[in-house]
């Protein structure tokens, strides 16, 4: 469901994403949707991606698959 629901909302022509469609969300989206589907294929695959840096990959998709929501850039909000 998580999978379907990342697809629309890349497919989809009425969503913006901060930065642009070549930005740095827009290019987290699609990282999750990969991730996603990989799962979906192959759910051992979680291993390689933890050798890989993936543990923001995985908060990332883990928050995707609970709130929907993409992660946002915190470049130039400083205290």
């Amino acid at each position: 469901m998580a999978l379907e629901a990342i697809e629309k909302l890349l497919q989809s022509e009425k969503t913006t994403f901060i930065g642009g469609s070549s930005g740095l969300q827009a290019k987290r989206a699609c990282t999750i949707q990969s991730h996603l589907a990989l799962i979906n294929v192959q759910p051992k695959v979680m291993d390689l991606h933890w050798q890989w840096g993936g543990r923001q990959l995985h908060s990332w998709t883990h928050n995707w698959v609970l709130k929907q929501e993409l992660p946002q850039s915190l470049a130039g909000q400083y205290a």
